[in-house]
């Protein structure tokens, strides 16, 4: 890592809003509506509630624990086959 990374980063970044707010201002009035529009849609959409967490949470840590009861699974059945196939 140089010096210069910090300055080049930096420089990449006002390149990159340069360029956004270029193409922000050829845009047609309806589209920059539109985009308007639609960030606001992203922004305002609501919070799940703490039930709809809950549920969420508990599926994946179901989920998860299925996963892990499958590999459990699997390594029982594989050293039931090890000391009953090979060490006879």
């Amino acid at each position: 890592m140089s010096f210069f990374d910090g300055r080049d980063q930096y420089v990449d970044e006002m390149l990159e809003a340069g360029r956004r707010e270029l193409e922000e201002q050829q845009l047609e009035p309806e589209e920059r509506k539109a985009r308007l529009e639609r960030q606001e849609r992203i922004q305002n959409k609501p919070q799940m509630s703490f039930g709809e967490r809950f549920h969420a949470l508990l599926g994946a840590v179901m989920a998860g624990l299925v996963i892990a009861g499958i590999f459990i699974l699997a390594m029982f059945l594989f050293l039931l086959f090890a000391t009953k196939v090979w060490l006879v």
